[in-house]
């Protein structure tokens, strides 16, 4: 509805209600007697059969308000209710709101209308918080499942988890301020966007180690808040138009840059494990990789025996960085000549450490780089110092370790030690190339055919690493894509994979 010609307003309510039921059953034999023919009466030992169903349910209540003032001044407000059954009754309501709003410069102030430098600018403010749930169903209450085997023939049998759950779950909310500008210049060529944001995780949802004293090796809890800031920075400018110079190039640049940490954990406790390597430290990055490593100098090269050359293990964990990109920059051009235009994207991002578990087993096998960087032959550790006395280290220049081979790499600390397989989670990655022919000059005449296009595209071609990396891609994960956890690998995942494809449109 509008008021006074130049108050615009818009509200939506509405309501939502999603439900999820599954039901499996299923019916198995690790025989067959007849190669190749899957039916289940013809096969050789004991059928086993197993069941499960889950149903769930979410009812939301939402709004939507917009008001308007000469569309240079808007204001947006909305307002969600969630209640879901996969939370205790106690805990499975909670309201999300947001707001933003943004103001048009160039339109309200008559001096920059018609502007030839600066055509347009917004600046905008915004707050919002979203709920979310990261369980699955029946997961705050501790169930038993039929024990395998039980010994007490077909007298049946019921077992507990080594997980324990919590009734008290509670959704995970993120709240966020954000603030920026899109501003562009000479007629839009360029285009420049700004964006600062400030966000706050609470309640995340992970499960943290407990005494198997409990009964459960792991506890499902909510544990404190992080933040997370940072700035954004999208800068795109059109250098030739192909309208004019016959040939076409766009270049496009974006960066982001985010600075996080742990504001609280749980009552009383300052760093919590999170599995692989990873840690939660109040007032340090999240998550944090530690790791061991070797003994080492006040300088901190690596101590050697004086005999063998091999290094020891030190004591405790170091603290090796942060497992989430902190850098992120990104890199687009396209170039455009009659009917032909070339596009590619590229992307860098650091800041980070990965612990390449690939790499210990690849030196087991005797197959990885390092593991065969010395010929198979004996060698001095490099950066190493032999101790001497109390605190006095001299550098080792010939003191080889005694076995170049399974030894070494195996038999020694080297093996047992994270720091070897620790490095930089950089990268600079090609992510995608792009070549397409616009024909259609070339058809028009036909009866039939009024357009046609012929694009051929590869993704992920090129990747470069650095040189303490010479294991996989850092962007590789063995953890669940839905987990908070990043910068871990080993041999459970494939290999980075490039794609090639091509496209043909016709219009008629």
């Amino acid at each position: 509805h509008k008021f006074f010609t130049d108050l615009s307003t818009s509200l939506i309510v509405g309501n939502s209600v999603r439900q999820q039921y599954l039901k499996e059953m299923g019916s198995y034999s690790n025989d067959l007697l007849i190669p190749g023919f899957y039916n289940i009466n013809t096969i050789a030992g004991a059928i086993s059969a197993n069941e499960a169903s889950y149903t769930v349910r979410n009812i939301a209540y939402f709004g939507d308000l917009n008001i308007g003032w000469k569309n240079y001044i808007n204001f947006e407000a909305t307002l969600r209710n969630e209640q879901d059954s996969r939370l205790s009754k106690a805990e499975r309501s909670f309201y999300y709101p947001s707001a933003k709003l943004s103001f048009i410069p160039t339109d309200a102030i008559p001096g920059l209308k018609d502007n030839k430098v600066l055509n347009y600018a917004k600046l905008y403010g915004s707050f919002s918080r979203v709920g979310n749930i990261a369980i699955g169903p029946y997961s705050i209450q501790n169930i038993y499942t039929l024990a395998p085997g039980f010994p007490y023939g077909s007298l049946g049998g019921l077992t507990a988890g080594t997980e324990a759950f919590s009734s008290t779950l509670k959704p995970e909310l993120t709240t966020e301020v954000e603030i920026g500008a899109e501003l562009q210049f000479f007629q839009s060529r360029l285009s420049i966007n700004a964006t600062y944001y400030d966000q706050h995780v609470k309640n995340q949802t992970v499960p943290i180690g407990t005494s198997i004293t409990t009964g459960y090796s792991t506890t499902l809890t909510n544990i404190g808040e992080t933040q997370s800031n940072g700035e954004e920075l999208q800068v795109t400018g059109q250098i030739l138009t192909q309208a004019q110079n016959k040939v076409g190039w766009t270049v496009g640049v974006n960066y982001s840059n985010n600075d996080s940490k742990v504001i609280s954990l749980l009552p009383g406790i300052t760093s919590l494990s999170l599995g692989d390597r990873q840690y939660a430290v109040v007032g340090k990055p999240f998550p944090l990789l530690e790791g061991t490593d070797f003994v080492r100098d006040p300088q901190g090269h690596v101590v050697v025996d004086p005999n063998t050359g091999y290094p020891s293990a030190a004591q405790g964990l170091t603290t090796y960085g942060r497992t989430t990109p902190q850098y992120d920059l990104g890199v687009t051009t396209s170039v455009s000549y009659k009917f032909i235009s070339i596009s590619a994207v590229a992307e860098y991002r650091g800041g980070d450490v990965t612990y390449n578990g690939i790499g210990g087993t690849l030196d087991f096998t005797g197959s990885g780089y390092t593991s065969a960087s010395a010929g198979r032959q004996v060698f001095v550790f490099p950066n190493s110092v032999i101790q001497t006395g109390p605190n006095t280290y001299v550098k080792n220049t010939n003191v080889n370790i005694e076995n170049g081979n399974y030894g070494f790499w195996q038999g020694s600390a080297y093996a047992s030690v994270d720091y070897p397989y620790i490095s930089s989670g950089a990268f600079w990655k090609l992510r995608e190339l792009n070549l397409t022919f616009n024909l259609d000059k070339f058809v028009k005449q036909s009866k039939f055919i009024r357009g046609a296009t012929v694009s051929l595209t590869g993704r992920n071609l090129f990747l470069w690493v650095p040189k303490n990396n010479p294991w996989t891609d850092p962007e590789f994960s063995d953890t669940n894509p839905n987990s908070n956890l990043r910068g871990t690998n080993d041999i459970r995942e494939t290999p980075g994979t490039r794609i090639f494809g091509g496209s043909l449109k016709l219009t008629f």
